[in-house]
């Protein structure tokens, strides 16, 4: 069976017991998925959105035969943007989705279990735990992960485009294609435009990490706000302020627990074995990894 592992702290670990929730009937962890703006890695959002509008985009107007390039979206910044540079094209558009609440949330998993640099990195420098959750099958709809069962994910793409998400693209891109290339008013038209672009840019984008963190391999767990939705927010040891929303995981996905290298495993072991059986969680262990703190 699939395994996905979230590193974290064994105080964040508390703070999902001491909130624990009931869905359909069933005890779940409290997770803070955070905004994509607030990752570690700074290039967020704008890497999947670059790779989106110079490589999926041109590939997908090929495919749908658009002659004209005032009907490519890959080609919209050109006409909004006088000094032939679109890093202000890219930031104006991505604050604006920011701005309009449509930015994703996200949980981050990885398939590397009992794992060095994800240990000294997510994991309080090896003193944290390590929680591995059974990953079930997920659908893909329009780029949005589907959540059927349990715990779904879709896996990060480093190095090369993904077919899932090019034809969910594909998809989205052709239906508003349709929509907005009979209005022949051009400022009109380029409005829609733009909201077609985001509507592509906020599916595809969240997919796409930047390759210096391919050592990840991670898979997430995104989340869109509604209108139902609270926004809460959290002050991180740096001083940044992070947006988040609360996603209930259920309990009896949770496999196995592994308290860090670096962790004073026996009573962290201990402690965790009573706090947890009462939900039938009983493989909790030491890592394998030989590591020492320095």
């Amino acid at each position: 069976m699939a395994q996905i592992c979230h590193y974290t702290t064994v105080e964040a670990f508390q703070e999902m017991l001491k909130n624990i929730s009931l869905k359909d009937g069933e005890p779940c962890l409290t997770f803070w998925a955070s905004s994509i703006h607030a990752m570690n890695d700074p290039s967020e959002f704008v890497y999947g959105y670059k790779l989106l509008r110079d490589s999926i985009l041109p590939a997908i107007e090929k495919e749908l035969r658009i002659q004209s390039d005032s009907l490519k979206l890959s080609q919209l910044w050109k006409y909004r943007v006088k000094t032939g540079n679109s890093d202000e094209w890219d930031k104006q558009l991505v604050d604006s989705i920011y701005e309009n609440h449509n930015s994703p949330f996200i949980i981050s998993f990885s398939r590397k279990k009992d794992f060095l640099p994800m240990w000294t990195t997510y994991s309080n420098k090896g003193r944290g735990i390590c929680l591995c959750f059974d990953n079930n099958k997920y659908a893909i709809k329009y780029g949005e992960v589907e959540l059927l069962y349990g715990i779904h994910t879709k896996d990060a793409s480093y190095d090369e485009v993904d077919k899932i998400i090019s034809n969910a693209i594909k998809g989205l891109y052709e239906g508003e294609y349709q929509r907005y290339k009979h209005i022949s008013d051009k400022r009109q038209r380029e409005q829609e435009m733009i909201l077609s672009l985001a509507r592509c840019a906020i599916v595809a984008a969240p997919y796409y990490k930047h390759e210096a963190y391919k050592y990840e391999n991670e898979s997430r767990w995104i989340q869109f706000k509604d209108d139902n939705t609270e926004v809460k927010y959290r002050c991180s040891k740096q001083g940044r302020l992070i947006p988040y929303i609360e996603i209930p995981i259920k309990l009896r996905s949770l496999e196995e627990v592994i308290v860090g290298p670096c962790a004073d495993s026996d009573s962290v072991i201990r402690a965790l074995k009573y706090q947890l059986r009462q939900y039938g969680i009983e493989n909790i262990h030491a890592s394998t990894v030989p590591y020492r703190e320095y």
